[in-house]
């Protein structure tokens, strides 16, 4: 066959966005018998778990009859992109394999190369005569590429591979720091050669790292291509990846991000230079300078995290950006989209200058950003007094929130033993460690942390001991004795250890070992990461339920495992409203443990659950775990007489670390009425919920000691069901409701709900408007949203069956001024929807947030008719925004509510009746 295209169809996480991508293409004419049909292809996107068909192949015969053949992930094909330096996954088809192979610069990145893969499928009618192929995405979450389609007998000669020498998904080379050449072409995008081109390496990492390092002897290194675009740099060592930029006077400058030598020679291609003038409405215009205020060319900029409209912060991926700017001779860049957006965080690398993380603003203005040449941290290490070189040694920083983490990095001992971290951003929190990778043949390095001074300034931490390093050893098993899955591993890493991590494989009886250990709050993650442990570990990570957490400060051999096979949820909101463990209860408290014996003392509850009506076990019922957490001994203060009384209508509040805590995590499934079940004593007291289909939930009263002969009823029941209604009387259909617990919070942008990710809470209406629910013990209000309009109903005002009347969607207007009348012009302006947190209200965030015009004006166009507080939206320095309050108000339905002139930070002060209100607790 011939390549000279790729059709592309859809799937959900590769391709939504390009409308050119189809989901089938039709009528491939064949017109002859065949025994295998042979694909060059691979995928793009998500990975889809189990044996999930990512194309149909439809074949049609002359007779009419026809068969459809499975493309199935895993079995005979895997994603474009492959690991360059570790063992890849093998196809369960050992017909389909990976064929072809390149290093690609957007795949180097992260340490990546590209494949395709020949997929071979059987023709279960061979004799036939096969008309046409139809190719049908199956629309999961993986894009397919399909480069090549040919068909042909069982007995075909098969052609030889045009992979490099090196195997396609494994690194078995011996990699010494031996120095070898490493050389490539530069080229225009139509592939002349470019002559006289500098090539400079700007940056040097480890094999299998992320980071680059600070300094390194290459760093600055540059060469010329000569008039076949051939470049070549003698001297490098075959142990580390080198980043390479390319440029030539008239050209895009060029970024190979991970050029092994080893792997052979690479190419690159330049094209056209294009002005630095914005072209979209939306853009950043900048320049960089060093200390001295001159220009820096060739310092490359990466977008990390982006600000949205809404006060919204996303990070990863290119959200319509470039890859990467590389600076031009006068410091510019640009980064521009058709979308609009309120910030960009930007991560700068320039050779002798300290790295840069930062926020910058959408603005028309030219933004300047200035590079310091950083600060320096060193030291010695050393073993029983001597000196330890070529070690590895780590350093990140200690702030690990996104919007200001300072990243992580890498020096290497030298012979004397002495490492020196240059160029490091300056008075910046660091947690500096021994790779454990590296460490474990001589010891172990703890973290320590460390406080770098200002620009040119070196802290030495002078002589640093190893210590003998500490062992983690166990066994893994599945929860129900089923198989344990293939290369079965184990990772663990350390909290404020940065990327330090170990990653060990279990044998085959799930057994593990890891050496070379310090002490520290470490994390346990299963790979594959379909498998994860579950809720009979004790250490199970209250927040990261798919992993263990823990201190680890001694050597542990018996750490005992427990998995299951479950996707992991990273958008799960049931934690929202919760109660809360006190911290000595939280698992990043205790000492490391799984579901060894030995662990900390376990309490058994046990007993029945039957059918209050009909005394008969419930044959399939759900129960969560909780706790109510130790609530002070002491007497609370005398309330005012006030205060009690309006407690007597209210209700009393409960605040957040009294309320139970209930651990979804630890949901378990049982069967025919029976259940048992174990719980760690903690200072918190165990409480059970238990749910069951068709039944009202039931929550036990706190339990201070074990029973093993629990009876519990539950009663008949369901949620709240109705009917809704827009605002002329009829039925509403397809309108959002959502069924609110306690505390939760939703989201509202341009009259859709999002519950973000909690699906059973969100229902639409039928064309009759009819809705239901199941029954929740913490159901609090519905919340309904429609084309045609809102409704806000809380829980105890609604009879179930009964009907939901829409009230139309309100207009907010008005003009932001200044103290003296002058328009406040381009502010971002926000609603919060007024509601009692102290009872924990569940509330909904309004995501309209539009910008006041030239004249201060500004309107939200469609608003649920509620009680609403007016902000501004102020920028900070940390990346987000802060909402300043300007003014209350209650939106009117169906109407414009003009709010007129609204002095900016001037807020009108309360009524009189707000304060009263306000005094005695409502």
């Amino acid at each position: 066959f011939q390549v000279d295209g790729v059709v592309e169809l859809y799937g959900k996480s590769a391709m939504q966005t390009d409308l050119n991508v189809r989901t089938n293409v039709n009528n491939i004419p064949v017109g002859r018998s065949f025994e295998e049909l042979h694909l060059l292809c691979c995928t793009a996107g998500g990975s889809p778990t189990g044996k999930i068909s990512v194309v149909t192949v439809h074949l049609k015969y002359v007779d009419g009859s026809s068969n459809d053949l499975a493309v199935i992930f895993g079995t005979h094909i895997r994603q474009w992109w492959g690991p360059r330096h570790e063992e890849d996954t093998e196809l369960l088809d050992p017909r389909s394999k990976p064929v072809w192979s390149m290093e690609l610069a957007e795949a180097a990145k992260s340490d990546k190369r590209s494949r395709f893969f020949h997929t071979v499928l059987t023709n279960p009618s061979p004799d036939k005569v096969v008309k046409t192929i139809d190719l049908e995405s199956t629309k999961t979450t993986a894009g397919v590429l399909i480069a090549g389609i040919t068909v042909g007998n069982k007995n075909a000669t098969l052609l030889p591979n045009t992979l490099s020498s090196l195997p396609p998904d494994s690194d078995n080379l011996e990699r010494k720091g031996e120095h070898v050449s490493t050389s490539g072409k530069v080229l225009t995008v139509p592939g002349v050669a470019i002559s006289n081109g500098t090539v400079r390496i700007v940056g040097v990492r480890e094999i299998k790292s992320s980071e680059d390092a600070l300094d390194h002897p290459a760093i600055g290194k540059e060469t010329k291509t000569d008039g076949a675009g051939h470049f070549e740099f003698s001297n490098l060592p075959d142990n580390r990846l080198y980043r390479l930029l390319v440029q030539s006077e008239g050209l895009e400058s060029y970024v190979f991000n991970g050029v092994d030598p080893l792997r052979g020679p690479v190419e690159m291609r330049l094209s056209t230079a294009r002005p630095i003038q914005p072209k979209e409405k939306e853009f950043i215009h900048g320049r960089v300078l060093g200390p001295d205020g001159k220009p820096v060319l060739g310092a490359t900029l990466e977008p990390y995290g982006i600000g949205l409209e809404g006060g919204r912060t996303s990070w990863g991926g290119k959200n319509g950006f470039e890859d990467f700017v590389v600076t031009a001779a006068s410091g510019e860049f640009l980064f521009e989209r058709k979308e609009p957006f309120t910030r960009l965080q930007l991560i700068i690398h320039a050779g002798g200058f300290a790295p840069e993380r930062i926020w910058l603003g959408a603005s028309n203005a030219i933004q300047t950003v200035r590079l310091t040449a950083g600060a320096e941290v060193a030291g010695r290490i050393l073993k029983d007094g001597k000196p330890l070189p070529g070690l590895r040694v780590g350093i990140s920083g200690s702030d690990r929130n996104s919007e200001v983490y300072a990243g992580s990095y890498e020096a290497i001992t030298d012979e004397s033993g002495r490492f020196c971290f240059k160029h490091l951003p300056t008075t910046t929190s660091w947690s500096l460690y021994g790779v454990i990778h590296s460490f474990k043949p001589h010891g172990a390095l703890h973290n320590r942390s460390v406080m770098t001074g200002g620009d040119l300034e070196q802290k030495d931490l002078g002589d640093l001991e190893v210590e003998p390093g500490l062992t983690l050893s166990g066994k893994i098993q599945t929860h129900d004795g089923q198989a344990l899955p293939n290369k079965l591993k184990v990772r663990l890493g350390y909290d404020n250890g940065g990327g330090n991590s170990e990653l060990v494989s279990a044998d085959e009886g799930g057994n593990f070992e890891i050496n070379g250990l310090y002490s520290g709050l470490v994390s346990i993650y299963i790979e594959p990461f379909t498998w994860q442990p579950t809720a009979a570990n004790r250490g199970l990570d209250d927040w990261n339920p798919w992993s263990l957490v823990g201190l680890f400060e001694k050597t542990k051999t018996n750490l005992l495992i427990v998995i299951e096979k479950k996707e992991r949820n990273y958008n799960n909101q049931r934690w929202n409203g919760n109660g809360q463990l006190p911290p000595a209860d939280q698992a990043r408290s205790r000492p490391l443990s799984g579901a060894e014996d030995s662990g900390s003392m376990l309490i058994r509850f046990s007993g029945s659950v039957l059918d209050d009506d009909a005394g008969q076990p419930i044959q399939q019922f759900a129960i969560t775990q909780g706790r109510k957490p130790p609530v002070s001994s002491a007497a609370p203060a005398a309330k005012p007489m006030v205060a009690r009384i309006v407690e007597s209508i209210r209700g009393k509040t409960i605040p957040q670390h009294e309320r139970p805590y209930w651990d979804y995590a630890r949901m378990e499934t049982f069967k025919k009425g029976r259940f048992d079940l174990r719980m760690q004593q903690l200072t918190s007291t165990p409480m059970l919920r238990v749910e069951a289909k068709d039944f009202e939930p039931f929550e036990t009263e706190p339990m201070f000691a074990a029973n093993t002969n629990l009876v519990i009823r539950l009663t008949k029941g369901s949620g709240p069901n109705g009917i809704v209604l827009l605002p002329d009387g009829k039925p509403a259909n397809g309108a959002q409701i959502i069924f609110a617990r306690s505390g939760q919070q939703f989201s509202l942008n341009n009259g859709k709900l999002t519950t973000y990710g909690e699906k059973e809470q969100l229902r639409e209406t039928t064309a009759d408007g009819k809705f239901s629910f199941q029954a929740n013990p913490n159901g609090q209000r519905l919340f309904v949203s429609h084309t045609n309009g809102w409704a806000n109903i809380r829980l105890s005002q609604f009879s179930s069956g009964g009907e939901i009347e829409l009230q139309p969607w309100a207009v907010v207007i008005g003009t932001l001024v200044t103290s003296n009348g002058a328009p406040v012009v381009n502010e971002p302006m926000a609603l919060t929807m007024t509601r009692d947190y102290q009872r924990g209200e569940a509330s909904v965030n309004v995501q309209e947030h539009p910008v006041t015009d030239n004249k201060g004006r500004f309107q939200f166009l469609r608003i649920p008719p509620e009680a609403f507080q007016l902000h501004r939206m102020v920028p900070v320095s940390r990346g987000g925004s802060t909402y300043v309050y300007q003014m209350p108000f209650v939106a009117l339905p169906g109407k414009t509510n003009d709010l007129g002139k609204i002095t900016q930070d001037k807020p009108p002060p309360p009524s009189a009746f707000d304060e009263l209100k306000r005094k005695i607790g409502f």
